[in-house]
């Protein structure tokens, strides 16, 4: 496949962008610089489809690599998952027992346990009482699973 210049590509090796430095528009935010497009005939790239179908093929490979991995990573129940209560007591947490429920939350969620059983064993670990009536310590568990999960997905 020929090299193609579209304007969102980056320059990426060293040597190019010095080569091209007065191509580069500058990037306050951190991110590597991109090329400025200085003519464009409006023409489609000749190959254009050719090249889409391609990138749609690398996609879709990077995509069920990551998808394998991710799997892999939810399946890996044979790691225990420590008891809520050692999150309870553990100094780190400072007695904060909201900060150590969700601390246990996100590691049990990183374990591959459900958001279900996450709710149950928050539930059921501790006194909930001053959490007001059951509905709210359901809430209360349904949030900081959910937050854990998400968490544990990136």
């Amino acid at each position: 496949m020929p090299p193609v210049a579209l304007a969102s590509f980056r320059k990426k090796t060293r040597k190019s962008r010095t080569l091209a430095s007065r191509d580069v528009v500058s990037q306050h935010s951190g991110v590597q610089p991109f090329v400025r497009l200085r003519i464009s005939q409006g023409r489609v790239y000749s190959r254009a489809a050719e090249f889409l179908r391609e990138v749609e093929t690398l996609k879709r490979a990077l995509l069920s690599q990551h998808e394998l991995r991710k799997a892999a990573r939810l399946h890996r129940t044979d790691v225990l998952v420590r008891p809520l209560a050692s999150f309870h007591a553990d100094s780190r947490y400072g007695g904060d027992l909201h900060r150590a429920d969700m601390a246990w939350a996100v590691h049990a969620a990183a374990r591959g346990l459900s958001r279900e059983q996450i709710e149950h064993e928050i539930l059921n670990s501790r006194d909930l009482s001053k959490k007001g009536p059951p509905q709210r310590r359901l809430a209360y568990a349904m949030r900081t699973a959910s937050k854990a999960i998400a968490l544990s997905a990136q």
